[in-house]
């Protein structure tokens, strides 16, 4: 049986001053998202706001909101363990009624900063990835984050008329990485260490807690294996480096790739890469359950008695509502194996 909070209690900052007190009996709707990789977190706050305070001194687009919850595993648990979900940018005010209510909806890309506007030409010689993306978190005024054993090294790298997020996340994607904006922080990390995790909790198809489920799984645009044209420095020789996995998918296609590289193990790494980006959608699962599931983009989880969807999937998404109705929706892939 799935473990959920039973009990929830939110807690939230504005602009460093804590309003949890204040919205207490307030808050309606409480729901936040979680992303793995290329897409911002969000957090949505509803009010009821019938004095119309809310809407008289209301927070500003760009006032700052943390947000973390306390949770308690069984209705006489005493144990509460807090749950950190992120600091936001506020993005948009709505404002509706009868009854009068305010709804804040917001980000965790600041809104002020360009590293998602501004497009920008800049180049890179005799550079790693995490060189790069140190340069660019600097140039933010953030924070890297950068967990990975290897950081691909680029003879030269040119950012020609991107914004800083989509030239990085071009780099990542590449490398088998991937990358989020959290806290002031560029956040990446090894694609491939992530699904070789261990699973934090298994979901049987039986459950009750499943409102529903949808699963899909498809070889179009899936690739057998990937081939690397690279070039001896030594000869000056072109040669091809192919790489199959030993769980290939049942496709005849092969990738082709053509880049500067100039070595085989370089090569090889392209390689595994590449087909990961391009094959990691084969199978997908989505699910929506009854309370709050506390997992996390990122981690690992199996599924059982879903028939030929058996097995483990990393999840992708994480959208929870915590207040006016516990609901917790996934969004999962199936691990890769081999690469």
């Amino acid at each position: 049986m799935i473990k959920f909070a039973r009990r929830i209690q939110p807690h939230v900052t504005l602009d460093n001053v804590d309003v949890t007190g204040e919205i207490k009996d307030h808050l309606k709707a409480f729901t936040f998202t979680d992303n793995i990789s290329g897409e911002a977190d969000s957090v949505s706050l509803t009010l009821a706001d019938r004095s119309g305070k809310w809407r008289s001194e209301r927070p500003k687009q760009g006032s700052q909101l943390k947000c973390s919850f306390g949770i308690s595993t069984g209705w006489d648990d005493t144990k509460v363990v807090s749950r950190y979900i992120g600091l936001f940018e506020i993005d948009r005010i709505r404002i509706s009624g009868p009854p009068k209510e305010i709804s804040l909806d917001a980000l965790s890309i600041p809104q002020n900063s360009s590293i998602s506007k501004a497009q920008k030409t800049k180049a890179w010689e005799k550079a790693n990835l995490k060189k790069v993306a140190g340069d660019i978190a600097k140039s933010n005024d953030m924070r890297l984050y950068f967990s990975a054993s290897d950081s691909p090294q680029y003879d030269r790298i040119d950012q020609e008329g991107q914004t800083d997020l989509s030239f990085l996340m071009k780099l990542c994607s590449e490398a088998g990485m991937t990358l989020k904006v959290a806290d002031r922080k560029l956040i990446i990390m090894d694609e491939r260490k992530l699904e070789e995790a261990y699973e934090k909790m298994i979901i049987s198809g039986g459950d009750r807690a499943i409102k529903d489920y949808s699963g899909e799984s498809s070889i179009t645009g899936l690739y057998r294996s990937c081939s690397v044209r690279w070039t001896d420095p030594k000869t000056k020789k072109s040669k091809r480096y192919t790489f199959t996995p030993s769980k290939r998918p049942q496709s005849n296609r092969v990738l082709y790739v053509n880049e500067e590289i100039n070595s085989e193990s370089a090569a090889k790494k392209l390689a595994m890469a590449k087909l990961r980006e391009a094959n990691k959608e084969a199978v997908t699962f989505t699910l929506r359950l009854a309370g709050f599931l506390n997992i996390r983009a990122g981690e690992t989880l199996r599924l059982t008695g879903f028939d030929s969807f058996d097995g483990k999937y990393i999840v992708t998404t994480v959208n929870a509502t915590l207040v006016g109705g516990t609901e917790t929706s996934l969004s999962l892939r199936k691990v890769l194996e081999g690469y």
